[in-house]
This record gives structure tokens, C-alpha cells and sequence, in this order.
């Protein structure tokens, strides 16, 4: 189990992948894709 990330709108979110999603550039293809996923949880968070 993976111990250090960050909990956004309480959403586990491990190290590794945190430091994917800060490290991407606009112009890469991930981009759209994390930004959607990071909406989605600020989305959740207002379902609660």
C-alpha cells in the first residue's frame, strides 16, 4: 500500500501520479485527459 500522495475532496491520490499530473505539459495528450479527471472529482465533492 502506497503511503504518500495527497487526498484532494478526499480522494487518495498516490505520489507517483501526482507528480504525472503536475509534470504535464498542455501540449501533451494526458492533459485533457487528467484535467477531466480532476474535474470530475471537484464534481463528486458537491454531490456529497
Amino acid at each position: 500500500m502506497r503511503t504518500e500522495g495527497i487526498l484532494l475532496f478526499g480522494f487518495y491520490i498516490c505520489h507517483e501520479c501526482e507528480q504525472e499530473i503536475v509534470a504535464t505539459n498542455p501540449s501533451d495528450a494526458s492533459y485533457q485527459y487528467y484535467v477531466e479527471k480532476l474535474r470530475s472529482i471537484n464534481q463528486s465533492s458537491y454531490t456529497i
